[in-house]
């Protein structure tokens, strides 16, 4: 979540206080307040491009941990265990909880200075057909022939 006011990623859920946050509430709305600037706001707690993969019911986080399905509590946890649900937990608020929707991978963000090299590093190797041409089109002389050149003129020029 960002904070609308200071743009911080510092945001945690704020508790619900009266009447008008649990009426907002129905909306799909939650509280949350900024860590850095202390404002609260009312946000949905995941995008609706997202909602339908696993997320946090709490605080919306997508990055998830698989655990073993015996660590979720509750009344009715033996329902999903026997289904085979996978079980998932949330790192920030230490939510256990089963869910049913796809995992979304999380990618770390990319930074334009490594673009180029991992650009280089995606290129294929030249096929033997290109390398033998790549080959062919250099001349070269061979080295012990144009040192002894390069050191017969020196001597010429050393000796006048």
């Amino acid at each position: 979540m960002i904070c609308p006011v200071c743009l911080s990623q510092r945001c945690n859920r704020s508790r619900r206080r009266g009447f008008k946050d649990y009426t907002i509430g129905l909306t799909g709305m939650r509280p949350w307040r900024c860590m850095k600037c202390e404002r609260r706001f009312f946000a949905a707690a995941v995008p609706p491009k997202f909602f339908f993969t696993a997320h946090c019911g709490r605080c919306g986080n997508f990055d998830l941990q698989r655990i073993a399905k015996q660590h979720v509590s509750g009344w009715f946890a033996w329902i999903p265990r026997l289904a085979g649900v996978p079980a998932y937990r949330c790192d920030p608020c230490r939510n256990r909880f089963f869910s049913i929707r796809p995992l979304r991978k999380i990618q770390p963000a990319e930074d334009p200075a490594n673009r180029s090299n991992r650009a280089s590093l995606t290129q294929p190797f030249p096929s033997t057909a290109e390398v033998a041409s790549a080959q062919s089109s250099v001349k070269t002389t061979p080295p012990a022939e144009s040192q002894s050149k390069n050191v017969e003129t020196q001597a010429d020029t050393v000796i006048k």
